[in-house]
């Protein structure tokens, strides 16, 4: 405690001291005009204190002086009374604030081993059991028990105190339990169900769990709303953005087959060595939520399975063409079924360090025409068979004028197709924009939604945990409805 609250202590024993004495007396008349005399100084000059540090000194000077003024066998027994008195009648209607606590028990665990010849006073152990009770409410546990435990009179005065606090229970049901557990020769062991019963039946303690839990459960129910909200959006954009890319990745498949048709002349001169391949399936997603299925024939994997969250820049010119650069994280040890999480990973959290490289083209395509950074994953799953690939081997020239025959023919079609898959995604697009959720302001706030996203579900996990926590903590206590019904699925 500090020295103001110890000098108003020693005011309260004074003040009691002075009601002791015969009315009218001129003992009493010379001690309240003493009394009266150092409040009132003890007033001026805290008015003209300077700092903190000269109030600290005032205070230590008056309460040593106000000590003077007492002649009591028992001063110590004389100041728990007062700071009893006040428990009793402040925190009987309120709970003491967590932050007051300890101050409280340390006060009464020194003062009590003070004490000369302890006798029984209600207010005193009223206070105790005040005390004792608010510790179990906040921290499990009790200094000020503990200390009682220690000294066989303390634990009998308790003990009064406590069956007088259960009077108001004695025709409920669940008290037999709990008095058959306690009684007043019974020195050193009292049963914590009297403790619990008390707290439980005390509405005090009911109000102030059921309020913080309904604040915590408002807490997460609201930051749920805000996910499933940003949900909703982020469900809108991919919706808008899976339009567009149906028709985009039909566009895209079809130039990519008119370049794979320019190749084959490079395979008409050409045939292949041996070269061992294995077959792989390939799983790729991209930020728009877009799930991409492919397969072939690649170099051996490691493991026969391997997962990588890729960042592409966005395509750059240069004197011979174009380039971008690349960010490969490996994430093949995370493993996550579903793929769109590997798009919320915190790589720096997770100290990934990425594989840095460079693309280049001569010629971009349609589907490289994006202008903000863009993030996909890829899941490759190998088979144990392989395949022996040819290269380098001339052919006739009956077979070098049969394929140019057909590059001719498939190069006339794809140069049909790509118009006609351009048109129908420019009439696509016009008719998204004219939507209330257009694809270009979505487009702009999607990094933006994204992190809140990931930000709100962060933030719902340490809620949720402290909800769980503080429920399974006061669940004896909780009447809301509501927190206990979202508290029961938790545990499920």
């Amino acid at each position: 405690m500090n020295t103001e609250e110890l000098f108003n202590i020693e005011l309260g024993v004074v003040a009691d001291y002075i009601s002791t004495l015969k009315k009218n007396s001129s003992k009493q008349d010379a001690l309240l005009d003493k009394y009266n005399a150092i409040n009132v100084a003890h007033y001026k000059e805290m008015l003209n204190a300077r700092d903190d540090e000269e109030k600290e000194e005032i205070n230590i000077k008056y309460t040593k002086e106000l000590t003077k003024l007492v002649k009591s066998k028992d001063i110590y027994f004389d100041r728990l009374l007062v700071v009893s008195k006040f428990i009793v009648s402040t925190y009987t209607k309120e709970l003491i604030p967590e932050n007051r606590i300890q101050d409280y028990v340390d006060y009464y665990t020194e003062t009590l081993s003070k004490v000369k010849n302890m006798s029984n006073s209600d207010p005193l152990f009223k206070a105790i059991l005040i005390i004792i009770l608010n510790e179990f409410f906040y921290y499990d546990n009790s200094e000020v028990l503990d200390y009682i435990y220690t000294n066989e009179v303390l634990m009998s005065y308790l003990n009064e105190a406590i069956i007088a606090s259960l009077e108001p229970y004695k025709y409920e049901d669940d008290l037999s339990e709990v008095l058959k557990n306690i009684e007043v020769s019974d020195y050193g062991y009292i049963n914590m169900d009297v403790f619990n019963y008390l707290i439980k039946n005390n509405n005090l303690y009911k109000f102030k769990v059921n309020n913080e839990a309904n604040q915590i459960y408002t807490g997460v129910r609201v930051a749920e709303e805000a996910l499933d909200e940003l949900s909703t959006i982020k469900e809108k954009y991919y919706h808008v953005k899976r339009k567009i890319n149906k028709e985009a990745s039909a566009l895209a498949l079809t130039a990519i087959l008119s370049t794979a048709i320019g190749l084959l002349g490079y395979v008409v001169v050409k045939r292949s060595h041996d070269k061992l391949a294995y077959v792989t399936s390939i799983e790729t997603l991209d930020e728009s939520g877009e799930l991409v299925l492919s397969d072939g024939y690649l170099d051996k994997i490691d493991g026969g399975t391997a997962t990588y969250v890729i960042e592409y820049t966005p395509w750059q010119r240069v004197n011979n063409g174009f380039i971008r650069d690349a960010k490969a994280y490996d994430v093949t040890y995370i493993g996550y079924d579903d793929l769109a999480k590997y798009l919320l990973l915190d790589f720096a959290a997770l100290g990934i360090i990425p594989d840095s490289f460079t693309e280049s083209k001569e010629l971009l395509m349609p589907e490289d025409l994006y202008d903000t950074d863009i993030t996909i994953v890829s899941r490759l799953n190998q088979e144990n068979n392989a395949k022996t690939i040819h290269t380098e081997e001339e052919y006739s020239n009956a077979e070098q004028i049969g394929i140019s025959l057909s590059i001719v023919a498939l190069v006339t079609y794809a140069i049909f197709s790509i118009t006609k898959k351009a048109l129908n995604i420019r009439e696509l697009r016009n008719t998204i924009l004219d939507n209330e959720f257009t694809y270009k302001e979505l487009k702009s706030d999607i990094l933006t939604i994204l992190d809140q996203y990931k930000n709100c579900n962060r933030n719902i996990a340490k809620l949720k945990d402290t909800f769980y926590d503080f429920c399974q903590k006061y669940e004896y206590l909780i009447t809301d409805v509501n927190v206990l019904n979202k508290y029961n699925v938790m545990k499920l």
